[in-house]
């Protein structure tokens, strides 16, 4: 997962050329979850699960003066669910037709 996450950031960054360059971002999450009650993800973890790690990377690139785009990948564990499979959590296009009009 991380090695896919760091492959993927040196990818994007690549991209930059001239102008304004890739705006890049990401986090990583550890969490630790403790349920008396609620175990459907994690169960027969009494003792509460560490089994929640999140990664995202997202970038975004002014195009030119009217388009803006970005997207955003994910990668989780979350008891049974994720894996770590890496997604495309979001991606979007701006378009500004004018000052008060535009297309996302």
């Amino acid at each position: 997962m991380f090695a896919r996450i760091v492959g993927l950031f040196f990818a994007v960054s690549s991209i930059g050329g001239a102008g304004e360059p890739v705006s890049i971002h990401g986090a990583l999450q550890q969490s630790y979850v403790l349920s008396t009650k609620n175990d459907f993800l994690f169960r027969g973890t009494k003792g509460g699960s560490l089994e929640f790690t999140e990664a995202t990377l997202n970038a975004t690139k002014q195009v030119d003066d009217r388009l803006r785009v970005g997207a955003q990948l994910l990668s989780r564990e979350f008891g049974q669910e994720g894996n770590f499979d890496t997604i495309l959590d979001w991606g979007y296009g701006d378009y500004q037709l004018s000052g008060m009009f535009g297309l996302r």
